[in-house]
This record gives C-alpha cells, sequence and structure tokens, in this order.
C-alpha cells in the first residue's frame, strides 16, 4: 500500500490522484483497525481461560 501510495504521488499526478492515495491511506487503517480488534479477542479468551 505504502509502495502504490508513492508511485501515485510521484507519478499520477491528476485530478484523481488525492481520491486514491486517500484511499490507500484509509485502507491501511481499516488494517490496523482489524489487528488491533483481533488482538483484543485473542487477550479476552486467554484472560477467561487463565481465570
Amino acid at each position: 500500500m505504502f509502495d502504490k501510495i508513492e508511485v501515485e504521488y510521484t507519478t499520477n499526478q491528476d485530478e484523481y490522484s488525492r481520491e486514491i492515495i486517500l484511499t490507500h491511506l484509509d485502507s491501511i487503517l481499516q488494517y490496523s483497525h482489524r489487528y488491533y480488534l483481533r488482538q483484543l479477542i485473542n487477550r479476552a479468551e486467554l484472560s477467561s481461560k487463565t481465570l
């Protein structure tokens, strides 16, 4: 994703570039959010088994 953002920023400057870059950034944030939530789910399961 970062590479796609860099390529878009450096080579394809047109009226769609900003929207494409923002979409890629949104995807990165969505993946990060999903990863974070998975960590909480796994931690809750482990905590309840320990108790």
